[in-house]
Parts: structure tokens; C-alpha cells; sequence
């Protein structure tokens, strides 16, 4: 880690190193005209972001007339989306792709100031690779243009505008640039619990490395509070607009119930947390933290060496000697077969939360300081730690892996660029090296990109909807679109509807309102608002239609969800049951007597 040292310029770079944004951009553009209409599942979470937001711009106010446990940035961004554009599926494409069209800039701009244009196409290919449009779960919900929760999306781009207005700060310490740096950590507040931790104590950190040294105490003190100020105004401005359509009382509790959340010991025991953050297979898991941190090792000795090699005297020999290895393990990776390949790629990073955590750890303990690097480092590292955290001994390439890993990719590609930097061989020979190195990580990350394509080639069934035409696979045409279909063709005009334990979306395609504030209800729901209250919600507000999907995932398999889960099952049979499909049953409430 001592070579971990990066000089951020003072200048702004020339216009020129700006134009591979051009084809990056374009190469994200035609990916996602290319696969419109192929993204998200929605019958779960991304169907339940369209419907909430639908109900947004049809003027329901989230948290009185949705329940909701995350910031409310996102939905009322969405909801506007829909409000001025009409809504259709088509407009969130749109709106997502002009976020990941940012974050592309943001993360381009990044790593142009940290370690040049190589080190900022090779981590923007990266993204692309992993994260942008990646597909490769049977859940199509883990990516950037249908993602499972908005505001994680929305919260990454934040996380990195922030760190770039840090790098800004860092070179001109004015009150405009400390006040956006602010409004930007405070926008990140009103997203999820994870990425507003993750952005204060980043940026906080990053904050205090630059004023560490500042000479004016009165001028550090200003710049901080106009910072804070920028911090808090967005939260206030949500507070007051919320007080005034619901008592104040569920405006804080809404607001508090996130943090509630993170310190539940109940959440701590749902199946799937417990799977996500990797402790329910805990020895096959550090197995594969013990391979990644082999396998990032060896790249790294490999670098090292490397760096060793050129401090000889016949550094030209020694340059060609290491391109012909670093192409030799391209061609040997490309030999190996498909199915081993994609399995050391999905444990590349698995290693990476402890990584992550050591560097930090360098970071505080070293005496000097007083780099320009320095802030900005610290301010990443603590995002890739505090992120990872949530999925710290299953860190990979898939499911929450492709959001919360992008901080750690761009450390991981910024170290091994700072050594090529560093070496003294001609300008030449480090120009092959970097060209060597995106190829080399494009060829480790290539089986994603394989199984994005083919799963989304799958979903081959057209459904003309009134909210625009999609894509759906086999599985989704007879689990969620024959329910769909039945609806459709039995379901009055002004009829209600609820789908459990979720299916918003099958309320938003049909056009149909829950009439209850839980449009989902699983362990986490259930938690966070109380299992009776959202049975006495459902008694107090029968929807005319329910529709109960069969089909288990992995956070609906504990005993005291069960237990929840056969009261409401009771509940369903006040119904008659006019559909029994191979997934799902339709419900029609009965006609009093």
C-alpha cells in the first residue's frame, strides 16, 4: 500500500481528454436501445418502484398513502418523471438511463483527475461491464436501468458527485464549492439508510483530511458551516412539506424507521439478510474471501513485481517481457471454460470489504498526511467499507454486488494504475501496459457480459401493455402475465386490487390502486409496520381482487413470517377463488348477502 499515492492536479485537464466520454456514452446508449423493453421483474421490486411512483403523480403522498421505509427523494423524482411525461415504462427507462449516463461522467471525471484517461476508460468500461446493465440473476432487478430500489441508484450517483465536488474543495476551498458538497451529502440523506451512512462519514472524513491543515480557523469554521447548512436543508425542506399533508408525529416516525431498521435484531434473522450479508454459509464464504484475496494478490505481486523489474537497467527488455505475460494470462483466462470462469470472476471481489477496511486502517495510521490524494482516498475507502459492510463475507458480482461494489472497483483500478504510472520505463511501453490492463479486466469480467446477453435474449415473449410494450421470459409470462391476462378480461373499472405477499406491479400495468397503504408484505414490511396493523388495514379496506402468488423467495421462509403469512392466507378465503393458477390464485371478494 505505499505505493498508494496519487497526485490529484492543481490544473484542470485539457478539453481533448474529454472525448472517449463521446463513445463510452454512445456505447451505453445503443446497449439500452438495443435491450429496451427487456429490463425488470415486475412482480416484485422493480414493479413495485413503477407502481408507487404512478400513485405519486396521481397525488398520493408517500408514507400517508404508501407505506415506505427509505428516503423519499427517489419516489417523488419518479413520480414527477410520470407527472410531466405520462406513466409509462418507457419514461423510467429514460430517466435511468440519463442517471447511468451521469454516473458515467461522474465516474470518468474521477478517475481522469486521480490516475488519468486510462484508469477513467477502464473503470467506465468496468461499470458497464458489471453493473450498468447487468442481468446475469434470474431476478432482472440488479442493474441500473430497472434497478430493485431507485434509491440506490440514485443515492450511488449522489455518493459520487459528492466526492468529485470533494476533489473540487480540495483545490479551491470556497463557500460555493463546500455549500454543493453539502447539498449533495444532504440529498444522499433522503435516499437509503446505507448510502447516507456511507456519505457522512465519508465525505466527513474527507472533509476534516482537507481543513486538517488550514491555517484560518475562522475560514475553516465558515467553510464547514456553510457545508452543514448545504447538509441539512434538504431533510428540512422534506420535514416541512410532509407536516403539512400528515400529523408531524408520522412524519418523524416515517423518517426514523430506516434507522430502526438497521439496528433490528429481527431483521438480523430474516433468511435473506442473513444470506446476503453471508453469513448463513459462512465457511463456504470465507473459502471464497481466501480465493479472492489469492487471486487479488497475485495481480497485485504481479504489478510489484513488475514496478521491481523496471527499476533494472534494461528496462526496454523487461517492458516487453511483462506485455507478453500480462496477454499471456488473457489467453490463458480465455481458455478456461465458461462455467469456471464466470465462478472466478463472481469471487473476484470477494475480498475486497476486508480490503477495504486494511486500507482505511494504512490510511489513519500513516504519519504523512498531508497529500493532495489523501482526502479523497480516505472519503473512498470509507464508501467501499461501509457499503460492503452489508454484504461483507459475500461481496460479489451480482444481486446488491453490483451497486455496492462500484467504490471498490474504482480503488481497485486506481492502485493498479498508480503503479504503472509510477514505473520509469518510456511513456511508450506505459501506454501498452494501461492498454493491457482495460483489456485484461474486460476479459475478467466478460462472462457477466455474456450472461446479461443470453438472459436477456430469454426474455423473448412480447406483452403489448397500456403502459407500453415489454419483454418478459417463460417463467414470467406463467406466474405473473396469466394473472395479468385474467384480470384484465374479469376486473371492473373502478374495482381495487392487491397482490401479496408483492405484486405491485401487477397494479400498475393493470391500472389499479391498492386500497391499503401495504402494497408489499414481507418479513422486512412486516417489521417495519407491524403485522396487525396491516391486517387491520386489510379488513378495514377489503380490495375488491386479490391475487396471491405461490411462489417463495428467500426472506419469506422464516417460521414467524409463516405464521403472519397463514393469517393472511385466512384472510383470502372471506374470498371466492375463481382462478387457481400453476403460480398464483385470484381472489374476488364477496357480494354481501
Amino acid at each position: 500500500m505505499k505505493n498508494f499515492k496519487i497526485n490529484i492536479s492543481s490544473k484542470w485537464k485539457p478539453l481533448w481528454v474529454q472525448f472517449p466520454l463521446v463513445p463510452l456514452i454512445a456505447i451505453a446508449i445503443v446497449v439500452a436501445m438495443i435491450t429496451w423493453g427487456r429490463y425488470g421483474n415486475f412482480h416484485i421490486d422493480f414493479g413495485r418502484e413503477l407502481y408507487t411512483a404512478w400513485r405519486i403523480s396521481a397525488g398520493d403522498v408517500l408514507y400517508r398513502d404508501i407505506a415506505w421505509f427509505n428516503g423519499p427523494l427517489s419516489q417523488y423524482f419518479n413520480g414527477l418523471m410520470f407527472y410531466i411525461f405520462g406513466p409509462y415504462i418507457s419514461v423510467i427507462y429514460a430517466s435511468n438511463l440519463l442517471v447511468l449516463i451521469c454516473i458515467i461522467i461522474l465516474i470518468y471525471n474521477i478517475m481522469l483527475k486521480l490516475n488519468g484517461m486510462f484508469a477513467a476508460i477502464a473503470s467506465v468500461l468496468f461499470f458497464l461491464q458489471i453493473s450498468a446493465f447487468s442481468s446475469i440473476a434470474d431476478v432482472n432487478n440488479y442493474n441500473f436501468i430497472s434497478p430493485y430500489s431507485h434509491e440506490i441508484t440514485h443515492g450511488i450517483l449522489l455518493l459520487l458527485f459528492s466526492v468529485y465536488r470533494l476533489i473540487c474543495f480540495s483545490k479551491q476551498k470556497n463557500l460555493k464549492n463546500a455549500f454543493i458538497c453539502g447539498i449533495a451529502v444532504g440529498l444522499s440523506l433522503l435516499t437509503k439508510p446505507e448510502i447516507a451512512l456511507a456519505n457522512i462519514v465519508g465525505v466527513g472524513c474527507g472533509w476534516w483530511a482537507i481543513l486538517r491543515y488550514h491555517s484560518d480557523p475562522k475560514g475553516k469554521w465558515r467553510l464547514s458551516s456553510r457545508a452543514l447548512l448545504g447538509v441539512i436543508l434538504p431533510s428540512i425542506f422534506a420535514i416541512v412539506l410532509f407536516s403539512l399533508a400528515m400529523p408531524v408525529g408520522m412524519v418523524f416516525e416515517s423518517i426514523t424507521t430506516p434507522l430502526r431498521l438497521m439496528v433490528s435484531s429481527k431483521v438480523r434473522n430474516i433468511p435473506l439478510y442473513k444470506s446476503i450479508v453471508g453469513i448463513e454459509s459462512f465457511t463456504e464464504n470465507i473459502i471464497a474471501v481466501s480465493l479472492s484475496l489469492a487471486l487479488n494478490g497475485f495481480i497485485i505481486a504481479l504489478l510489484l513485481f513488475t514496478e521491481k523489474l523496471f527499476k533494472t537497467k534494461d528496462k526496454i527488455f523487461n517492458a516487453k517481457f511483462i506485455t507478453w505475460v500480462l496477454v499471456g494470462i488473457g489467453i490463458i483466462y480465455l481458455l478456461i471454460p465458461v462455467k469456471q470462469r464466470h465462478s472466478i470472476s463472481l469471487l473476484f471481489p470477494s475480498c475486497w470489504p476486508l480490503a477495504s477496511l486494511l486500507l482505511i486502517l494504512f490510511l489513519f495510521l500513516r504519519k504523512d498526511k498531508n497529500e493532495r490524494s489523501y482526502p479523497i482516498i480516505l472519503t473512498m475507502a470509507l464508501y467501499s467499507f461501509l457499503l460492503l459492510s452489508k454484504t461483507f463475507f459475500r461481496a460479489i458480482f451480482a444481486h446488491y454486488g453490483v451497486f455496492l461494489l462500484i467504490p471498490g472497483s474504482l480503488l481497485f483500478i486506481s492502485y493498479i494504475f498508480t503503479i504503472i504510472t509510477k514505473s520509469s520505463v518510456p511513456s511508450i511501453y506505459k501506454t501498452i501496459h494501461k492498454v493491457c490492463i482495460v483489456a485484461l479486466l474486460f476479459i475478467i469480467v466478460f462472462p457477466f457480459v455474456e450472461k446479461t446477453y443470453y438472459n436477456l435474449l430469454a426474455r423473448n415473449i412480447f406483452e403489448e401493455t397500456k403502459r407500453g410494450n415489454i419483454y418478459i421470459n417463460q417463467r414470467e409470462q406463467g406466474m405473473v402475465f396469466d394473472a395479468i391476462h385474467y384480470l384484465r378480461a374479469n376486473i371492473g373499472k373502478d374495482d381495487t386490487l392487491a397482490v401479496l405477499p408483492q405484486g405491485a406491479g401487477v397494479n400498475y400495468i393493470l391500472g389499479k390502486v391498492n386500497p391499503t397503504r401495504y402494497i408489499t408484505i414481507l418479513p422486512l414490511e412486516s417489521i417495519a409496520f407491524g403485522k396487525q396493523n396491516i391486517l387491520d388495514a386489510y379488513a378495514q379496506h377489503p380490495p375488491d381482487w386479490v391475487v396471491v402468488f405461490s411462489e417463495t423467495t428467500g426472506d419469506t421462509t422464516s417460521a414467524d413470517w409463516m405464521d403472519f403469512a397463514r393469517r393472511l392466507d385466512a384472510y383470502a378465503r372471506n374470498y371466492a377463488k375463481p382462478l387457481e393458477g400453476r403460480f398464483f390464485s385470484v381472489f374476488k371478494r364477496k357480494s354481501p348477502s
